[in-house]
């Protein structure tokens, strides 16, 4: 443009004139990592519409008053100054301006209030900034185009301005590694996102009328002991996370929820949630001091609650849920209520140390699948198998059955039950639907002719590592037998041979094979 310079940039170090203040049409000036101290002549360059200074150790304490003069400005960065402690009152001359970085300026000790009158100031970073003791805001709360804030790492800053309810555009908001201990949030109609995170001091948390926000995280605030949140219709996305004194969570009316993530809140006692009709799954984990979890009216298809204290559990009106996992609870034996949840397919209660089987889940009569691995059961209830007519596969390692479970599971195509006391197989010719079984690691020390009982649905038996010495001949004419693993168990060369000859002409795979 006929010779005119409209951008210049000062970079590493170089020792410039001065009279790069005369440059009048001068929109974009960069000073970044410069010996340059800018002087008041900087009021010359009244076309400057974006002001860089990074990485400049020579900027002096403060920035000149005249730089309220660029009345054309919109964007001003001031980024890693570390002799700078000040900042000009002029600032808030800058009517234009639309973006103000402030990061990494460990001396500046205030950003001036008349900031506060920068009404078409869209973004405000403050980041890196220890010694900041107040947010810049004036009474009469101007700054009505502000679009996104970001305040980080600002340990110095305790309380939230008053004037936050005039932020009617604010979309963006983040809170981080501050000491503020209040953050009372109401009638922000525009705000979207909300990041409130590493707020070491932070006790008391309301949050209410936002009804835009969609994005919320509240992550690693040491001493926050509680959190409710109600009617937020926009909500998609909460995570609640790593609060080491949280210690109740109560979430209602959140009819848009889909993502839920409530990890690492390790004292965490006690949830509420209700009408969470959108969420589709919930999962806890390391949340080793809960106690009480209440669920209802929620569209979650799967809900993994373990390794916690869980003593009580109410789950209501989950019409979706389809897997429930609550497996490492020890304490679940009691306080158990269950209602209205028709389509549970899958239950783990694994590792609960039960002793008897808690009679409270025999109401989830769509159930397939029930894990009830590594707990301390003999037996299950006799009504089991009328209780639970869907029921086809079953885990029973690693508990202290004797005999195989009586009544017979005439429903079960799979039965799992390495690892007990078992020392025979009575009462094997009722289980009618047994596909599959696996008896590893038992005492049973014989294959009895009883077995051929189930010749018409049998097709896989497991039986290593038992003291197995004998094979009834009539296991030949087992119909629909694929396989039996009897490796690893105490059949002599001669009772092998018999097995061998009998099997032989079948076409079931068999391996009686000892370890080398």
């Amino acid at each position: 443009m006929n010779g005119v310079i409209e951008g210049f940039t000062v970079n590493s170090h170089v020792n410039l004139s001065s009279n790069v203040f005369c440059l009048k049409h001068l929109r974009t000036l960069t000073l970044q990592n410069a010996g340059l101290k800018l002087l008041p002549d900087i009021k010359n360059l009244k076309e400057l519409t974006t002001l860089r200074i990074t990485s400049n150790r020579e900027s002096g304490d403060s920035l000149p008053s005249e730089i309220g003069h660029l009345t054309k400005l919109e964007t001003l960065q001031i980024v890693d100054v570390p002799e700078l402690n000040h900042l000009p009152a002029e600032m808030g001359h800058l009517t234009k301006l639309k973006e103000l970085n402030i990061i990494n300026l460990p001396n500046l000790n205030n950003v001036p209030s008349e900031i506060g009158h920068l009404t078409s100031l869209k973004n405000l970073t403050l980041t890196n900034l220890p010694h900041l003791k107040n947010l810049p805001y004036h009474d009469d709360g101007k700054l009505i185009s502000l679009v996104h804030l970001e305040v980080t790492n600002c340990t110095s800053i305790t309380h939230l301005p008053g004037t936050m309810e005039n932020f009617q555009l604010l979309e963006r908001f983040t809170l981080s590694n501050t000491n503020v201990s209040i953050v009372d949030i109401k009638n922000l109609i525009s705000l979207q996102q909300f990041k409130l995170l590493f707020n070491k001091l932070l006790t008391i948390l309301a949050l209410e009328k936002l009804p835009k926000l969609n994005t919320l995280q509240i992550q690693s605030n040491s001493y926050l002991p509680s959190i409710h949140l109600s009617d937020f219709p926009s909500l998609t996305d909460l995570k609640i996370t790593s609060n080491a004194d949280l210690l109740s969570l109560h979430l209602e009316k959140l009819s848009n929820l889909t993502a839920l993530d409530l990890s690492s809140n390790s004292n965490l006692s006690s949830i509420w949630c209700e009408d969470l009709t959108k969420l589709q799954t919930f999962s806890l984990y390391s949340t080793s001091n809960l106690s009480t979890v209440t669920l209802t009216n929620l569209a979650v298809r799967s809900v993994t609650i373990t390794n916690s204290k869980l003593s009580s559990i109410f789950l209501s009106n989950l019409q979706y849920l389809t897997s429930l996992d609550l497996s490492s609870n020890p304490l679940l034996t009691r306080s158990i209520l269950l209602n209205e949840l028709p389509n549970v397919l899958t239950l783990d209660l694994s590792n609960c140390q039960f002793d008897s089987f808690p009679e409270e889940y025999l109401i989830l009569q769509s159930l397939t699948t029930l894990k009830l691995n590594n707990n301390k059961l003999t037996s299950l209830p006799l009504t089991i198998s009328d209780d639970l007519s869907n029921l086809k596969y079953i885990y029973l390692e690693r508990n202290q059955f004797t005999h195989l479970p009586q009544p017979p599971l005439v429903h079960v195509k799979e039965l799992y039950m390495t690892d007990n006391l078992l020392t025979n197989l009575n009462g094997i010719s009722g289980y009618k639907s047994l596909e599959k079984l696996v008896l590893n690691y038992n005492l049973i020390g014989s294959i009895p002719v009883e077995i051929v009982g189930i010749s018409n649905t049998l097709m896989s038996l497991t039986m290593t590592n038992n003291p197995l010495k004998h094979v009834a001949n009539q296991f030949a004419n087992m119909r629909r037998m694929q396989l039996l693993d009897a490796r690893y168990n105490n059949f002599t060369d001669y009772e092998k041979n018999i097995v061998t000859n009998l099997l032989g002409p079948t076409p079931i795979r068999y391996d009686f094979s000892w370890r080398l």
